[in-house]
C-alpha cells in the first residue's frame, strides 16, 4: 500500500491528464505505444497507459516503481494489447 501522501499525488498527477498536462512522461520503446508517467518522489513511481488514437481516451494500465518496472512494463503491454483486440467487444457490451 502506497503512503496517503503518494497516492494523493499520484492521484493529482494523474488528473492533470484530462488537462493533457502530462508532465514527465515518454513513449516506451518496443511496447507498441504504452507510455510511462514518471514521478520523482518515492520509490521512482511509474503509471502505464495507452492513448486511443483519433481520441481524447487515456487507459490507465497499470503501475509501480523502479523495483518492479521490467515486470509492470511486460504487464502493461500485454494489458494494451488486450484492451485493442477486445475493444470493439468490450464496446458493444457496455452500449447493451
Amino acid at each position: 500500500m502506497l503512503p496517503k501522501l503518494d497516492r494523493g499525488r499520484i492521484k493529482v498527477r494523474v488528473k492533470k491528464i484530462e488537462r493533457n498536462d502530462f508532465g514527465d512522461h515518454k513513449e516506451l520503446r518496443n511496447a507498441d505505444k504504452v507510455w510511462e508517467l514518471r514521478f520523482d518522489f518515492g520509490p521512482d513511481y511509474r503509471v502505464y497507459y495507452g492513448e486511443v488514437e483519433d481520441e481524447d481516451l487515456v487507459i490507465i494500465l497499470t503501475g509501480g516503481d523502479k523495483v518492479t518496472q521490467t515486470q509492470d512494463i511486460e504487464t502493461a503491454k500485454g494489458l494494451w494489447k488486450y484492451w485493442k483486440e477486445n475493444r470493439d467487444d468490450q464496446t458493444q457490451q457496455a452500449i447493451q
